[in-house]
């Protein structure tokens, strides 16, 4: 389905309206939502797939993936976190991946950003300065 500029238009600003301190508010999304299935206008479905491409991609940008070899103590865990959140002034959600071929340090994504501490990424940047 194709969404018009106007149906984005009027997801962006549903979805803006439903933010509370860098957080969605579910209850009035839901009833956003709920009006939006009620009125079954021409262009609702429209506007609700906007809608939902705009929660998807703020659900990837609040998300941190934390990759290690090794299991991280939950202090530490929680030292990257607030690291984090400070960094990029939201609240950010943790999510932690045990990846043996890392061999040691630890990988942080979010969306599209990656902060990589690894043997391995440090071994390209010196085999990289040579």
């Amino acid at each position: 389905m194709k969404i018009t500029k106007k149906s984005q238009q009027l997801a962006k600003q549903i979805f803006l309206a439903s933010q509370k301190s860098g957080k969605t508010n579910e209850a009035k999304l839901r009833k956003f939502i709920t009006l939006l299935v009620r009125n079954r206008s021409s262009n609702s479905k429209e506007i609700l797939g906007a809608l939902e491409k705009f929660l998807i991609r703020e659900q990837k940008n609040s998300e941190l993936i934390l990759e290690s070899a090794y299991p991280i103590e939950s202090r530490e865990k929680n030292a990257i976190k607030v690291f984090f959140e400070k960094k990029l002034g939201k609240k950010m959600i943790l999510k932690e991946l045990e990846n043996k071929n890392l061999i040691s340090g630890i990988k942080v994504s979010q969306a599209d950003n990656v902060w990589e501490n690894t043997v391995l990424s440090n071994l390209q940047i010196l085999k990289g300065n040579n």
